[in-house]
């Protein structure tokens, strides 16, 4: 994709990206931000500001080559643009930034039209007008691999299934998803299983211990993984959340069970479903062990079903969603 000009007057200046980044958030914020700025950086220089005490954000974004710094509180800039990623955000720290930037973008996950933005990307479906700004899982934000066409074959057996529900997992929805499969074992359907989860995520032990407990010798966990997509692309179904996770598994075209942990991923989730791209269990609340064994056993004596979820996926998520969002930032942009 061609990169947008930016006016002559803001070309000195960079774009700052201002994301949530604590532990207790999870990812994802920082996942989709570094998306977006490795297509912004072909027009702009970008910087990060980060939470104070992101220590292992600062460290991975700097070995990008990105600036990465901890948000003082009194932030002044200038900045040819700033993108603002986060949820506890206020109308306040929306306005200090605007102050702070000529431009201010902000990613939108929960419907809300946030004051005082000249741009709004969601990355879910579409439902208010928001003037200025992008939406739809097309825009998904992921990193750059994610474009490129998935190698898989089609499997006719149900050989290994990956869990996933981010770094952080602070709802254990792994938990869940490992006691569905245990039924779904005593069903006759016994997968080998992988768990994905952050080093610090509050469940690790507890969940490395069920696992080695209930599939011995055919389970494992992994907490160093930073991208997803080449286990991804090997297994033959993926449990997981609504969040950016989601986004990932339909680029990679795996077929996937989606369990939704926070209000948030509603969006993300119900346009997935549209596109018959996920079988949706629903919340938490919904998504009980046997619901979800139940669902694995479906899937395992219908591979047409899998082929078929997973084109669907990878036709509405094509990777390409943060050069889309790029372009159509910096195209606004310019405009002002």
């Amino acid at each position: 994709m061609v990169p947008v000009p930016v006016p002559l007057q803001s070309q000195s200046l960079p774009w700052a990206i201002r994301v949530a980044s604590r532990a207790e958030v999870g990812g994802g914020h920082v996942r989709r931000c570094q998306a977006l700025a490795v297509e912004l950086r072909r027009s702009v220089r970008v910087e990060f500001i980060l939470d104070p005490g992101s220590f292992e954000w600062q460290r991975e974004l700097s070995q990008l080559g990105f600036g990465a710094r901890f948000d003082s509180g009194a932030e002044t800039g200038p900045w040819a643009g700033c993108v603002l990623d986060g949820y506890t955000f206020t109308a306040a720290d929306r306005r200090r930034w605007r102050q702070a930037a000529a431009y201010l973008a902000v990613i939108d996950d929960l419907d809300a039209a946030p004051d005082h933005a000249d741009f709004v990307l969601r990355t879910s479906a579409p439902s208010v007008a928001y003037g200025a700004g992008v939406a739809g899982i097309s825009y998904a934000l992921l990193a750059p691999q994610y474009a490129d066409a998935p190698l898989r074959e089609p499997t006719t057996e149900l050989r290994h299934v990956v869990v996933a529900f981010g770094l952080r997992d602070s709802a254990d929805g792994t938990s869940t998803a490992i006691a569905g499969l245990l039924q779904a074992r005593a069903a006759g359907v016994a997968p080998r299983v992988t768990v994905v989860l952050g080093s610090h995520a509050p469940h690790l032990a507890r969940v490395s211990a069920e696992l080695a407990k209930s599939f011995p010798g055919s389970a494992e966990v992994v907490t160093t993984l930073t991208n997803l997509r080449p286990l991804l692309l090997k297994t033959d179904l993926a449990i997981g959340n609504g969040g950016v996770g989601l986004l990932e598994r339909m680029a990679c075209a795996t077929p996937t069970i989606t369990i939704v942990s926070a209000d948030n991923q509603w969006s993300n989730a119900r346009e997935a479903e549209r596109a018959e791209a996920t079988l949706l269990l629903g919340d938490l609340a919904d998504a009980t062990p046997s619901n979800i064994a139940a669902a694995v056993v479906r899937l395992a004596r219908d591979p047409q079903h899998r082929t078929t979820m997973a084109a669907k996926a990878r036709a509405a998520v094509d990777g390409r969603g943060a050069q889309r969002a790029a372009s159509a930032l910096l195209a606004a942009a310019s405009r002002e």
